[in-house]
């Protein structure tokens, strides 16, 4: 039977509780994760070389930073670009020209206060 507007019986779960059953889970999962953990380095150290590795390998990306295009771009190229952009003024492009001709605009189109 489908939720009807209006319905007096139940208004639901209040906004931001948590479901009984996910909390339940959540510890349970907590628990399990925190007695699981004590045996890892034992079962680290009865692995070969090439399971350590491929352990490795899929721990990292919870350990250190992807690195995306981002990180690899020169920031020297983005020097002069300002951090937050400050003249957000529409106007025609009539307005803009009579606001240069006043000089209330300089060469690069910024607004000068």
């Amino acid at each position: 039977m489908p939720f009807k507007k209006g319905n007096s019986f139940s208004q639901g779960r209040p906004k931001g509780s948590e479901n009984k059953g996910s909390k339940e889970f959540k510890e349970a999962l907590d628990l399990f994760m925190t007695e699981a953990i004590k045996e890892v380095p034992e079962l680290y150290n009865q692995l070969d070389a090439k399971e350590k590795l491929d352990y490795l390998a899929k721990l990292s990306p919870y350990i250190t930073p992807r690195i995306t295009e981002q990180h690899l771009i020169d920031d020297s190229e983005n020097a002069d670009q300002p951090l937050f952009i400050t003249n957000t003024m529409v106007i025609t492009n009539e307005r803009y020209q009579k606001m240069k001709e006043d000089g209330r605009i300089d060469e690069e189109g910024n607004l000068i206060e």
